[in-house]
């Protein structure tokens, strides 16, 4: 389970080319990232480093044979803070979010995992009825100022243009472009490289790597997404009921996912292709209350009358409890505490959506310090007095680390984004 973060930049779309640790004073060398599992349950970030789910061990490498995308990228200061690892809740905003992978397809050694994402704070309705979106779930629409939002399972993006160009940029710290093509379609590139084509009407309709593997989506007159065909001419297939909601996938190789829903059109049930069976309960607001996952085990969380998360508990009795800022000044407006499972209190201190302390239950602490108007970490104090330095460029690329013993680890990128090499001096 994990979890997304600002209600505006909810997290999404896949990960960075760096991910950079924070719990240790030095990064180990790039890895090549892992394929992901049904049970990864990333934590803090609506999407987490597919090299490094819990986003604190180091810099995920970009390989020639990568797991493609799992469409999402982080807030860039989310994985730089030390907090307990697989909570289900994003410690602002008090989301709760649960990511499942229901299908991997395998691609000429490249996996894929269709996924389904639920956020307790979202108000969008996707194909798996109130709450739940899926992975394809993206789309583009142009605002009245001007700008591009790109809406994903997290929420949403604002793109604004650029005086020069036609291209459109995204916050600083997200180093994301958009730009309309000659024909009307919108093209997303990623700092990998990796493009994400938009038709005139928003909706995605194919995704391509830079080693020119790619998927293409295909909808029905309905805009219902039916196709989703990738390397080898290979084919994802999408059923529907007549009110438009998921019923079934299937994949070429003859597994399906089937989808159950009850009066209220809410996702209750999940048949996996071994014939084992997931399960969901909801209050009367649709904020789940329950998950008896393919072993029989169950897990329950408990809501404020805001739809923030208070507890989760595990099959095992386990519990996690939070204590929000509220506006009656019972609490304190800038600080969030966190009961992790063996009863250990997390204080974590915030202002402007920004995460500026964390007081971890040995009583250390870990100081914030980030670049004006952004998300970007630019130093990291830490309880034995050392701290870490970060500089970026103008689009918020990572560009060097200064670590506790002075040295400095530089980024560079190719010109479309894309991270080329690293290099360390000690």
């Amino acid at each position: 389970m994990n979890s997304n973060g600002h209600p505006l930049l909810l997290l999404f779309f896949w990960a960075l080319p760096f991910f950079l640790c924070a719990q240790t004073h030095d990064c180990p060398p790039f890895q090549t990232p892992p394929s992901p599992t049904e049970s990864e349950r990333p934590s803090r970030i609506f999407a987490p480093s597919l090299s490094d789910p819990t986003g604190v061990h180091g810099p995920a490498s970009v390989a020639a044979r990568a797991p493609y995308p799992d469409l999402q990228i982080p807030r860039p200061d989310y994985p730089l803070i030390p907090l307990p690892e697989n909570d289900p809740v994003d410690y602002l905003t008090g989301n709760f979010q649960e990511s499942e992978a229901d299908l991997q397809l395998q691609t000429l050694g490249r996996p894929f995992s269709f996924r389904r994402y639920y956020n307790s704070l979202s108000h969008a309705e996707g194909a798996f009825g109130p709450k739940w979106m899926h992975s394809f779930e993206q789309h583009l629409s142009e605002q009245p100022d001007g700008t591009i939002a790109l809406e994903t399972p997290g929420g949403e993006l604002l793109f604004t243009r650029q005086e020069k160009d036609s291209a459109l940029m995204a916050p600083i710290g997200y180093p994301l472009q958009l730009q309309r093509l000659p024909n009307g379609n919108y093209e997303l590139l990623k700092p990998q490289g990796d493009r994400l084509t938009f038709n005139a009407r928003g909706r995605l309709i194919a995704i391509g790597s830079p080693d020119g593997y790619s998927f293409q989506l295909l909808y029905s007159g309905e805009d219902r997404l039916v196709q989703v065909v990738y390397p080898m001419e290979r084919i994802l297939r999408f059923r529907y009921d007549t009110i438009g909601l998921l019923t079934q996938i299937e994949d070429p190789i003859g597994r399906t996912v089937r989808y159950h829903y009850d009066s209220q059109h809410r996702l209750v049930r999940v048949v996996n292709p071994q014939g084992q069976s997931k399960t969901y309960t909801y209050d009367r607001d649709h904020l789940l209350t329950s998950i008896t996952d393919y072993n029989g085990e169950t897990y329950r969380y408990e809501y404020k009358w805001d739809g923030r998360l208070l507890r989760s508990t595990d099959p095992l009795g386990h519990t996690e409890r939070f204590r929000y800022p509220n506006v009656l000044g019972l609490f304190p407006i800038n600080k969030t505490v966190f009961y992790d499972k063996n009863g250990k209190r997390w204080d974590i201190f915030h202002k402007d959506q920004l995460v500026r302390k964390v007081k971890n239950p040995l009583g250390e602490e870990t100081r914030y310090e980030y670049a004006k108007g952004t998300h970007l970490i630019e130093q990291v104090y830490f309880a034995d007095k050392s701290h870490k330095k970060y500089a970026y460029d103008k689009a918020g690329r990572l560009t060097a680390v200064t670590d506790a013993l002075g040295a400095v680890t530089r980024y560079r990128y190719y010109g479309e984004g894309r991270q080329l090499s690293s290099v360390t001096n000690r």
